[in-house]
């Protein structure tokens, strides 16, 4: 029989979230607050303002500056005309808007909107990621270190698509920066 202190003690436990759990609870929360419209990258940028994110330029060796540096490369490779805006905000601790509009030579494009943690470590258990996205993902972890949950036709109406993806440090998708990156977007047509 179990003890009633105990026993009184685990509904607390039950609901008990670790700090990973927390922080995954954050991270999710802000990008669903600011990237649940995918209009233009003018459009997200002016409500991440309103909502006291600030423009800033992210150290080179930074996630933020090395998912820069790569997009810069990729858009400049293809002669696709890239618009990026990095922000940041001291409510939502450690983390970067990471914002992109691509436009092809041939007038397709996207607006991209990612919410960068690079303070985290280790990669999200999926149960807290389908409970967000109110169905299963498509998961795949890459021999490159990335670790992906794909969820076709987005998580919010807009996008084409929602990913999460977690990023190893040392491996070869590092390149385009480590930790947990929450990504939307939005294809468009000439």
């Amino acid at each position: 029989m179990l003890n009633p202190i105990a026993l009184a003690l685990l509904p607390l436990f039950a609901s008990v979230q670790t700090g990973s759990d927390v922080r995954l609870a954050q991270t999710l929360d802000a990008f669903d607050r600011q990237c649940a419209t995918l209009d233009s990258i003018e459009g997200l940028d002016a409500r991440a303002t309103a909502a006291g994110w600030e423009a800033f330029t992210p150290e080179e060796d930074s996630a933020a500056g090395r998912l820069l540096g790569v997009t810069l490369g990729a858009a400049e490779d293809s002669g696709a005309t890239l618009k990026t805006g990095t922000l940041r905000n001291a409510d939502v601790e450690g983390r970067v808007l990471f914002l992109a509009q691509v436009v092809a030579s041939n007038g397709a494009g996207s607006v991209e909107c990612r919410l960068l943690d690079e303070s985290t470590v280790q990669p999200p258990a999926a149960e807290p990621l389908i409970e967000w996205a109110g169905r299963a993902p498509r998961e795949r972890t890459l021999p490159s270190g990335a670790t992906s949950w794909f969820w076709s036709g987005g998580v919010h109406g807009e996008a084409n698509f929602t990913v999460v993806l977690f990023v190893e440090p040392g491996t070869s998708a590092a390149r385009a920066g480590t930790g947990l990156q929450v990504v939307a977007a939005r294809m468009t047509n000439p």
